[in-house]
């Protein structure tokens, strides 16, 4: 209805059964998962590269890093007020 690009956007790239073939068939400009989940063989080729993965490295480092020192990990998931 006017949309210039379509995304969606997941925690856990777990696709399943047809879903990549679904991904490839559908309007979708790009799928936005993270690389919490190991890529399945020919996921690139059969989604004609739409799927990102972004990498968790840099909170679970956080995560990690604050746990050691002892303070809060629960606003590394908070909202900022604006």
């Amino acid at each position: 209805m006017g949309a210039l690009s379509v995304s969606c956007f997941a925690t856990h790239g777990l696709f399943s059964g047809k879903a990549l073939e679904n991904i490839k068939k559908s309007q979708l400009d790009q799928v936005i998962v993270t690389n919490s989940i190991p890529p399945r063989e020919n996921e690139e080729e059969l989604t004609e590269g739409r799927i990102i993965r972004l990498s968790v490295a840099p909170i679970l480092a956080e995560a990690i890093f604050r746990i050691q020192t002892k303070t809060s990990i629960s606003n590394l998931f908070s909202i900022p007020k604006t």
